[in-house]
């Protein structure tokens, strides 16, 4: 714990200014929030401890190195928050190094690697909507998640109207409490998307995916299908695909139709965005799951200083095995922010979340409610652009 600490912290307090090494621009960045309020039920149990007064900090940081023909970002991130009744005090650390390198005139590669120790899902105290996300393992909520996972991906443009892509990623994954096991994943993709006019592109897309765990030995999965990005108007963009989606799960084979996609407008004051998707999902219970998603992120500028975000996230788990019944999981968000000055903000953020844990561990099934709602203030520093 106190190593990822160290790290959060260095990242975010190593410098304030933009410097110049060996023509290359290093900048750093970051924040810290420091939040009250009320909770409950941080970590989805099935009898809830009741409400309790709870108080944190987040620091978060970023240290970048861009020259002509490269960038490469580290990250870190840690949250720290107590609950003065039940709960106690919950910690959770992040960082992440990214690369991303121009190595021809049409060949670019990027690499990131990651670390993660949190609860999932993460609380979150932010006054940004884009923060509150839920995870998609769905079997593991309310359990600590220690996760380390990587990827490489290459893109080929011989021209302005042919991109090809490749990539491949992994991850390990191991819990603290509750039932879930470790596993290992590992996947593969290739793309191709073609520019048809300034206004609409079309591709194909595929990829394979392993999962290897104690409580499923072997589980993969495959996609393949079109991808469609349009700019409808000047305001609003479309971009997803439809794909067939086989899963090979303990002897047993199963194929749905996968789907992902966002709608999103740009307003001069107002940002709206639809998403949805259907996947394979790795899961520390029953192996490959099916996860499918919808959600809403809506945010508006009141004033040229202050905005209002809401945001709301739909998200179901299943399995073709039937072992585990289907998980269902509820996010809804709202936060407001003002600038106090240049580095300061102040505001607010609430947040409910809902797990029906079907007929999983009562023939009647289990449902089980958190919440969260917080004053914020907000310092920023380091460069911001």
């Amino acid at each position: 714990m106190k190593r990822e600490l160290a790290l959060a912290v260095a990242v975010g307090t190593g410098s304030f200014l933009t410097v110049r090494v060996d023509a290359a621009s290093v900048r750093a960045s970051g924040f810290v929030d420091v939040h009250a309020g009320y909770g409950s039920n941080p970590f989805f149990t099935l009898t809830s401890q009741g409400p309790s007064p709870t108080a944190g900090v987040t620091l978060s940081g970023t240290l970048s190195r861009l020259t002509q023909r490269s960038r490469t970002e580290i990250s870190g991130q840690a949250d720290i928050d107590h609950s003065i009744k039940h709960y106690g005090t919950v910690q959770n650390y992040s960082a992440t190094l990214r690369h991303n390198q121009q190595i021809s005139q049409f060949i670019t590669a990027s690499a990131y690697g990651a670390y993660d120790n949190s609860i999932n899902p993460p609380p979150s105290y932010s006054t940004k909507s884009s923060d509150l996300q839920p995870e998609t393992d769905l079997l593991t909520v309310g359990q600590r998640t220690h996760r380390i996972s990587g990827g490489l991906d290459f893109t080929y443009e011989p021209d302005q109207k042919n991109l090809w892509q490749a990539g491949i990623n992994g991850s390990h994954a191991t819990f603290s409490g509750g039932r879930a096991n470790a596993y290992n994943q590992y996947g593969a993709s290739l793309g191709y998307l073609r520019t048809i006019n300034g206004h609409t592109k079309i591709g194909i897309q595929g990829g394979v995916s392993e999962v290897l765990s104690t409580s499923n030995p072997k589980s993969r999965s495959y996609s393949t299908g079109l991808q469609l990005v349009q700019q409808i108007n000047a305001t609003w963009k479309f971009e997803g695909g439809l794909s067939m989606l086989l899963q090979s799960i303990a002897g047993g084979h199963f194929k749905t139709l996968g789907f992902n996609g966002s709608l999103c407008g740009n307003y001069p004051r107002l940002t709206v965005c639809f998403t949805g998707s259907r996947m394979s999902a790795a899961s520390g219970l029953g192996g490959l799951r099916t996860d499918t998603q919808a959600g809403t992120r809506i945010n508006y500028k009141l004033t040229p200083h202050s905005t209002v975000g809401v945001s709301g996230t739909y998200d179901i788990s299943t399995s073709g095995q039937s072992i585990i019944p289907a998980q269902k999981y509820y996010d809804g968000a709202i936060d407001y922010r003002h600038d106090i000055g240049p580095r300061l903000q102040a505001g607010f953020s609430g947040r409910a979340q809902r797990r029906d844990y079907g007929t999983l561990f009562s023939p009647t099934g289990n449902k089980v409610n958190a919440y969260t709602g917080t004053f914020n203030i907000v310092w920023n520093f380091g460069r911001r652009s």
